[in-house]
């Protein structure tokens, strides 16, 4: 009976366990910074995710996750979700984030980028994306003095321009090879050949 109540026990903790963090796959788990957030924050993190990445795919709403745990992190911005979000000129707007209802698939995405589980950028430098079609940008463009950083989706993400590369490689080229070695001709003199047939048959004994 006890290991019956016992085995119960397991599988209900087991089912929570799962709920509470998702099943995430191979590529995106992580052991990045993480930060701290209350459940209040973490809805708010999931309405922005949701409200500035719904048509994306889980990569691309993570990617977006990132940008706000980084912004955290970063001395450039607030050091918390709700300042971070609400941030003037930032995101698109207190209003219109709070009406979002976003699904628990994207609430856990946004929980475990925030916890530092999961990652699809691998690095805490990039602190801006934008929808570079929206502005006629291309999509690999550097924005201002943000240098480019990757792709996902309709999103391109921006690395801050202190963390950025002193000189990105440029697409299509390659470093100048160096010459190749050219082998030295040598010159042989009829002296030098005489004189070497001269050694050769004292060597062998002959006249």
């Amino acid at each position: 009976m006890k290991r019956r109540v016992l085995k119960s026990v397991i599988g209900v903790l087991t089912t929570m366990a799962v709920a509470f963090c998702p099943v995430l796959s191979e590529s995106v788990h992580a052991s990045m910074p993480g930060i701290t957030f209350s459940e209040d924050e973490l809805l708010t993190a999931a309405k922005t995710v949701w409200h500035e990445a719904k048509g994306e795919s889980a990569d691309g709403q993570m990617a977006v996750a990132e940008v706000i745990k980084n912004r955290v992190l970063s001395p450039l911005f607030p050091g918390d979700v709700n300042s971070v979000v609400y941030q003037k000129g930032q995101f698109q707007g207190a209003s219109r984030v709070l009406a979002e209802n976003p699904p628990q698939d994207v609430i856990d995405r946004t929980r475990s980028v925030l916890c530092g589980d999961a990652s699809v950028l691998w690095t805490t430098d990039v602190l801006f994306f934008r929808n570079p079609k929206k502005c006629g940008a291309s999509s690999t463009a550097n924005w201002g003095s943000n240098v480019f950083f990757t792709k996902i989706g309709l999103h391109s993400f921006y690395l801050n321009s202190s963390a950025a590369p002193a000189q990105p490689a440029t697409e299509g080229t390659a470093p100048e090879a160096a010459p190749e070695e050219q082998p030295v001709e040598q010159v042989i003199t009829e002296e030098q050949v005489l004189a070497a047939e001269m050694a050769l048959r004292q060597e062998l004994g002959l006249p």
